[in-house]
């Protein structure tokens, strides 16, 4: 009985792919709601952070001021985003995202961690996948073509 490991391969690299790019598009989906609320402050912290940097002309400077200025701006983010939330949605709906929230955020930097390595072993997969392709047409071609029509 002879298996054809190169399908097998083929096969196993195409699902590997999909089921990465499904869980890509799964994290993205799901912590929308927490990069959009931490936006304004990722914006203002990088622009101050610059602004810093600029004035003591070092770059090692930018990253101390991202540190200092998100223990100030996060909370006030976050206390901003819990009376929106409480106006919206009342008491209940601004009690969850209060709690909730600090939760999500540490839970989208790991997502975020994790779905830019899914996205470099992608390419990796797709060099395989190409691999795997261009071998078997290229063994399939020489199986059909027995002679070289110019010899």
């Amino acid at each position: 009985m002879y298996i054809d490991t190169r399908a097998f391969t083929f096969m196993y690299t195409l699902s590997l792919s999909l089921m990465r790019l499904v869980s890509v598009l799964s994290f993205s989906i799901i912590l929308v709601p927490w990069y959009l609320s931490v936006a304004p402050a990722t914006m203002l912290l990088a622009v101050m952070s610059d602004w810093q940097a600029r004035k003591v002309n070092k770059m090692s400077v930018k990253g101390t001021w991202k540190i200092l200025g998100g223990t100030v701006v996060l909370p006030i983010m976050h206390c901003w985003c819990t009376a929106c939330f409480w106006a919206t949605f009342g008491e209940f709906g601004g009690l969850v995202w209060f709690f909730i929230a600090p939760m999500g955020g540490m839970l989208a930097i790991f997502a975020a961690e994790e779905a830019a390595l899914l996205i470099k072993s992608l390419k990796g997969l797709m060099c395989v996948y190409i691999c795997i392709y261009a071998h078997t047409h290229a063994h399939t071609h020489a199986q059909t073509h027995t002679h070289h029509p110019c010899g």
